[in-house]
């Protein structure tokens, strides 16, 4: 997992790479929220770009799994993602 801080208060995902459906994205996903809490940090942020549109179903449930805000442009083939921990 890519993340880099955004401001004082936010964690911004670039990327989450590895096998599919073994689990490490969840994993990686709790790390980043406990480091998250630790740190104060209200928001983590992500976007999702047209290159993973072909499997933004999959996307959306695993965000939407880990209480992440999502949001897509179907038509644009582009999205965000938020998760607000206050």
């Amino acid at each position: 997992m890519q993340a880099e801080y955004k401001g004082s208060n936010t964690l911004h995902i670039a990327a989450i790479k590895g096998e599919e459906d073994k689990g490490y994205g969840s994993i990686l996903m709790h790390h980043l929220k406990e480091k998250a809490r630790q740190e104060n940090i209200q928001y983590i942020t992500g976007d999702l770009v047209k290159r993973d549109y072909d499997h933004v179903d999959r996307l959306m449930y695993f965000y939407e799994k880990h209480s992440f805000d999502v949001t897509v442009d179907h038509d644009e083939k582009c999205g965000e993602i938020v998760w607000n921990d206050w």
